[in-house]
């Protein structure tokens, strides 16, 4: 969820403040740092729960992976084809604000539903 947080931050710094060439650098910066964490990020959610199919989870992150960023590319690029490049950003912003209140809302249900099989 922190990397969901740092690619957040960053979009919204370059569509905000984008004109300001400090700023810019600085959140460019910050999403590429976020950029790195991903992969990693993403394969540890993944393999934690595909429990003993570790092997049979491998391809499925590998695809949704490669899927995931050919949208994203197709996506942005339209967006910046039809409209401006700071749309592609606040595009990306407000996609990665509704991932993270799928994270939220899901990680709150596991939370209670651990809770309940504790009790």
């Amino acid at each position: 969820m922190g990397t969901v947080v740092i690619f957040l931050i960053s979009l919204l710094g370059i569509s905000l403040i984008g004109h300001n060439v400090v700023i810019s650098i600085i959140a460019f910066i910050i999403w590429a740092i976020a950029w790195g964490m991903a992969p990693l990020g993403l394969q540890l959610l993944f393999f934690s729960t595909a429990g003993n199919a570790i092997e049979a989870m491998s391809p499925i992150y590998v695809g949704i992976y490669q899927l995931s960023v050919s949208l994203g590319a197709l996506i942005g690029g339209l967006a910046v084809d039809t409209i401006n490049v700071t749309s592609a950003m606040w595009l990306g912003a407000f996609s990665f604000a509704l991932v993270l209140i799928f994270l939220t809302v899901t990680s709150t249900v596991n939370n209670r539903s651990l809770v309940s099989q504790t009790e």
